[in-house]
């Protein structure tokens, strides 16, 4: 029984470091907030976490991971590159609706993980090799796919910083789906 108590309770921290560093940023994040938020002592995060770099690097490690999975799972499906990628545009945005947090933090610290996490299939490296199966198959102009996978990335990264706030839509990015299907297509050389 204590050692559920333990993984709750360090569930309970990796989720509160979650929600701050998405809403408030990581750098303006003290290791003092995640505990008030989370209900727990400075002193009971360090026991979960050396640092909080630590904390930062396995919570971001995670969703890089997941990311990556996604790309490279939706990618290897034995359909048109127009239909995986309106799979995984749909797939990115019910990830965001389950966790609205997950993809503010990949770009909070992206270039710093890239750099530690040499070892680890990035969601850059995936979403590249799905844009070059779509020019291979001939589906999609030649174009550089990491300038695109950037891109590509940046879009949906700003889109859901300022649709948090409402500045786009008071909705989900789900109930204007088929414009940003639109814009998409538009950034890889696709008609609709």
């Amino acid at each position: 029984m204590r050692r559920k108590h333990i993984d709750s309770k360090r569930d309970e921290i990796v989720q509160a470091a979650e929600r701050l560093f998405a809403l408030k940023g990581i750098s303006e994040t003290s290791v003092r907030d995640i505990g008030k938020e989370a209900g727990v002592t400075d002193s009971a995060i360090y026991k979960h976490f050396s640092s909080k770099d630590e904390l930062i690097k396995e919570l971001l490690t995670q969703y890089l991971i997941r990311y990556a999975e996604l790309i490279d799972r939706i990618g290897a499906e034995p359909l048109s590159f127009r239909e995986r990628f309106d799979q995984l545009l749909l797939a990115i945005i019910d990830q965001h609706d389950a966790n609205p947090f997950g993809l503010l933090l990949l770009g909070e610290r992206y270039l710093y993980l890239a750099s530690t996490l040499q070892d680890k299939r990035l969601p850059l490296h995936a979403m590249s090799d799905f844009l070059d199966s779509g020019i291979k198959s001939g589906e999609l102009p030649p174009q550089d796919v990491k300038l695109t996978s950037t891109l590509f990335f940046g879009a949906v990264l700003n889109l859901i910083r300022i649709n948090q706030i409402g500045l786009v839509h008071p909705k989900s990015p789900a109930d204007y789906l088929q414009e940003i299907r639109s814009r998409f297509y538009g950034l890889l050389g696709l008609r609709m």
